[in-house]
Formats: C-alpha cells, sequence, structure tokens
C-alpha cells in the first residue's frame, strides 16, 4: 500500500494564505450585500436629506475602514498565495492568476470610480453639496455597485474553482510499460 506523502510547508503555508484570502474576500462579498439590503434602502429614496442622517450615524467610522482592511490584507494574502502555489500546476496556477487580476480590477474599480463618489455621499463636508448632485452620485454609486457586486460574486466561484483543485487527491505518477518496437516499426522497408 502507497502512502501519499505529507504536504510540504510551502504547500500549506500557501494553502492558509489561500484559505485566509478566501474568508476575508467571502468577509467583502458578506459586507456588500449587507450594504446592498440594509443600508442602501435607508438612503436611496432621498439622498441629499437622508445621507445627512446617515454621515451623523457614522460619525466615528463607516463602511469604507471595513473594506479598506479587508481589500489589501486580501490581495497580499492571495499573492503570497499564488507565489507559495506555483509549483501546483497550471489549472491550478492560471485560476490563482485570474482570482488575483479580478480583486486587482474590483480595487482599482473601487478606488477609480467609487472613492470620489464615497468622499461626497459618507463623508460630511464642511463646505456641502448641493442636493441634485448627491442625488446623482448616489444613483451613480447604486447602480454601479451591482456590477462590482457581480465581480466579487465571479472571484469568489474562482476561488471554490482553486479550491476544488488544491484539494483534489495528487495523483501518484504512473509509469507507462516501454514501448517495445518490432523490426518492421523500426525499419518498414524490411516488412515489404
Amino acid at each position: 500500500m502507497k502512502t501519499t506523502p505529507a504536504p510540504s510547508l510551502r504547500r500549506r503555508l500557501g494553502y492558509t494564505l489561500f484559505s485566509l484570502a478566501f474568508i476575508s474576500c467571502g468577509a467583502v462579498l458578506g459586507g456588500s450585500l449587507y450594504q446592498l439590503i440594509a443600508e442602501v434602502p435607508n438612503w436611496s429614496t432621498n439622498p441629499a436629506q437622508e445621507l445627512q442622517a446617515y454621515q451623523q450615524f457614522f460619525r466615528v467610522s463607516h463602511a469604507g475602514y471595513f473594506f479598506q482592511a479587508l481589500m489589501p490584507l486580501t490581495i497580499l494574502s492571495l499573492g503570497a498565495a499564488t507565489a507559495l502555489l506555483w509549483n501546483q500546476g497550471a489549472a491550478v496556477r492560471r485560476l490563482l492568476l485570474l482570482v488575483l487580476a479580478g480583486l486587482v480590477l474590483n480595487e482599482v474599480f473601487t478606488l477609480v470610480y467609487f472613492m470620489p463618489r464615497n468622499l461626497v455621499l459618507f463623508v460630511p463636508s464642511p463646505n456641502g453639496v448641493d442636493a441634485e448632485t448627491v442625488t446623482t452620485m448616489a444613483r451613480e454609486w447604486q447602480m454601479a455597485n451591482y456590477p462590482r457586486l457581480a465581480i466579487t460574486v465571479g472571484i469568489i466561484l474562482g476561488f471554490l474553482r482553486t479550491h476544488r483543485l488544491l484539494s483534489a487527491p495528487t495523483q501518484p505518477a504512473t509509469e507507462t510499460p516501454a514501448k517495445t518496437w518490432s523490426a518492421a516499426e523500426l525499419r518498414p522497408e524490411l516488412s515489404h
């Protein structure tokens, strides 16, 4: 009976970092769903007035702190896991890079598109912003949140697929019997 060798320290560490990235990305998805289901309905019907109450309630901390802590952790953990698990095969490597690219794309989208709107919508401004601008930005924020959520779901599906590949038992290399060549195959002119 053959025994499967224990995973190397590199693989165990890589898998641990992969799991940390997976869990933190799941928390990001949960936070995004919470915002969409619980928070957005509370400020989206009349954003100019309702966001003032929202800002007053979240004056010490807001959702941005949650995401600003988890996204870098997710990206750094997955980046390190990708480096450590690089030798686990081409399929795993491709999926890790694809998931990492999705995370980076999501973060760039957030920084470029959402952050300017977040500063207007969720951070109290001493100068104030006119109601029409707030309403427009709130609508844009809401509509763009759906594609960002879809990207996050795609990333989670990529994590699940990668996890399945990483968890599959490794198949021992089987030896293929050496082909025996006949004289006719080696020297076809002799078979006539």
